[in-house]
């Protein structure tokens, strides 16, 4: 797992379409159930802030498993943000839930996803079909450090494009859901 990255992300709702053409042309490197635990701070309010934290995990083989501080976006086009992560083992999930909320943090959402991951050259294709959502398509780029933010976003939404993806949604999976259950 990296830490304090960049993580530059575009997220569009999957055609089957796309999915056929995603299934046919690329390499999947895996598939793996990931459970996302969203937290509310105490003294802020992250939605305001456009900040997350979160404790994921997922099969253990694939290293997924750990804690995540996802930093506001800093584009008006794409997911693109900071990323801080710290790997734990999969039996420390509950514990550091359990030192969150001894803290005065609150669960405030579990995200359940089947993520499949491709191969496409310099960009990860990932394809998750989000319980209570629906199937998704995302393109990353994951660099330390990249001065064009512009030019790195727009090659991703290109890409999605290009698989005749065009309904690019800005929102995380837990801002989704919130929504989905407010309405």
């Amino acid at each position: 797992m990296a830490s304090g990255m960049i993580e530059f992300e575009v997220k569009a709702k999957a055609t089957e379409e796309a999915l056929r053409r995603i299934e046919g042309t690329f390499h999947k490197r895996y598939e793996v159930l990931q459970v996302d635990i969203y937290f509310r701070h105490p003294c802020r309010d992250f939605a305001a802030t456009d900040e997350a934290l979160r404790v994921r995990f997922e099969d253990p083989d694939m290293g997924g498993t750990g804690m995540t501080y996802k930093g506001p976006k800093i584009d008006s086009v794409s997911k693109t943000r900071e990323e801080v992560e710290v790997g734990l083992k999969r039996d420390d999930v509950e514990k550091v839930s359990k030192i969150l909320e001894r803290l005065g943090f609150e669960k405030l959402a579990v995200v359940r996803k089947l993520r499949r991951a491709y191969d496409a050259g310099e960009i990860t294709l990932f394809v998750d079909s989000v319980e209570g959502l629906g199937n998704f398509v995302e393109a990353e780029s994951n660099v330390s450090y990249v001065a064009d933010v512009p030019s790195v976003v727009s090659g991703l939404v290109s890409f999605l494009r290009g698989l005749g993806l065009d309904s690019l949604e800005r929102r995380s999976y837990l801002e989704l859901l919130l929504s989905r259950q407010e309405r």
